[in-house]
């Protein structure tokens, strides 16, 4: 999601996206609102920083997949999961084919 795209749906400048995102400004209450509603995330997820679900601590690329995730409608999600299911994949093969040769 481009600084263009987030800043048109919450309503304000991209400058003030890319200072939200550099720590140097804070979004008021109501711009956070917007911004939980387009991630389809808490304000406490925003404020957090954290997620934390059975001591799980998600990354903040993790984190970046699950938004991308849930703003997908069910095909892309299904692409999505399949596509990663087939990196898996490659990354098994290439480690069993790593693995085979050093021996």
């Amino acid at each position: 999601m481009s600084q263009k795209y987030v800043a048109i749906s919450v309503g304000v400048s991209a400058p003030m996206v890319s200072q939200w995102e550099s720590g140097i400004k804070q979004p008021s209450k109501e711009n956070l609102v917007k911004l939980a509603n387009l991630f389809g995330v808490s304000t406490d997820f925003l404020l957090d920083h954290t997620i934390e679900t059975n001591e799980t601590t998600f990354t903040p690329d993790e984190r970046q997949l699950i938004l991308i995730y849930r703003q997908l409608n069910q095909t892309g999600r299904d692409l999505l999961i399949s596509s990663a299911h087939s990196i898996l994949a490659q990354e098994a093969l290439r480690q069993d084919g790593s693995a085979s040769s050093a021996k």
